[in-house]
């Protein structure tokens, strides 16, 4: 691998286009809203989120609303 260039994907300012289509997910076990976070980065909206623990369901909304 000697000589060979090394992109680095964090560092580089390559942009891609989304297209306008929106995407939904559905969030189940959702937690603290870690994926739904990234999902949301990545262009998707949460249609529906489940999440049966009560302070899990507090935190998700505390990060995610706030």
């Amino acid at each position: 691998m000697s000589g060979e260039p090394v992109i680095n994907l964090f560092e580089s300012k390559i942009h891609f286009e989304v297209e306008s289509k929106k995407r939904f997910v559905i969030d189940l076990f959702a937690g603290c809203g870690g994926l739904a976070t990234g999902l949301e980065l990545a262009g998707f909206n949460p249609a529906l989120v489940c999440e049966i623990d009560q302070d899990a369901r507090q935190s998700y909304l505390m990060n995610l609303f706030s």
